[in-house]
């Protein structure tokens, strides 16, 4: 009896960070995804044309300028993300609302260049094995970048209605853990499949 009053009077009670923990086994998830095809594309791209080591046909159209300013991109979009963290922990809600609303928008040029790079492939998804794992790679990154688009939205609304402070951030940790996944997901593409083709 005495134990139990002692915790209900002086002790603080440990907020469950179940939103966090939901957030990371999604990520994980999404992550063995990825990274399950680009093991399945490397072996089918070892196995394709292991003579002459050319696996992408010509008629495949990549531009490495659109690719180069997508990794800019999300780069700022990290560094927007971390300051909404960092602003809410510090009770400053204007600088919160400017940081989500700006990795929300460089979210959305992320997609529009996305978008850009999938119309400029110039073949159709079973014209070849390379087009097919390109249309999976892109694909599979614009639902989880409008994943993170949708994370971050909701984060921002409840946000603003006053859910998230200094004392309670974890919605915002958690949407930056997804957004953070998200963008090295891209960076495992750009790497190892748009770069090395």
């Amino acid at each position: 009896m005495t134990a139990t009053l002692a915790i209900g009077s002086g002790a603080k009670a440990h907020k469950p960070r179940s939103l966090m923990v939901a957030t990371a086994l999604v990520s994980a998830a999404v992550s063995a995804l990825f990274l399950s095809v680009v093991t399945a594309y490397y072996i089918a791209r070892s196995a394709g044309h292991p003579a002459t080591g050319h696996w992408f046909p010509d008629e495949i159209q990549i531009r490495e300028v659109v690719l180069a300013m997508q990794c800019i991109t999300l780069g700022m979009s990290c560094v927007t993300i971390v300051w909404a963290a960092w602003a809410i922990r510090r009770n400053d809600r204007r600088s919160t609302y400017i940081a989500l609303g700006a990795t929300f928008v460089l979210g959305l040029a992320h997609l529009n260049a996305l978008a850009f790079v999938i119309k400029q492939f110039g073949v159709g998804i079973t014209s070849s094995m390379p087009a097919g794992f390109l249309f999976v790679f892109t694909g599979l990154h614009v639902v989880m970048t409008i994943g993170a688009l949708v994370y971050v939205g909701a984060v921002a609304v409840r946000t603003l209605g006053g859910n998230y402070g200094a004392r309670d951030a974890e919605g915002i940790d958690a949407a930056a853990i997804f957004w953070f996944v998200m963008v090295v997901m891209w960076i495992v593409i750009w790497a190892s499949v748009l770069v090395q083709r």
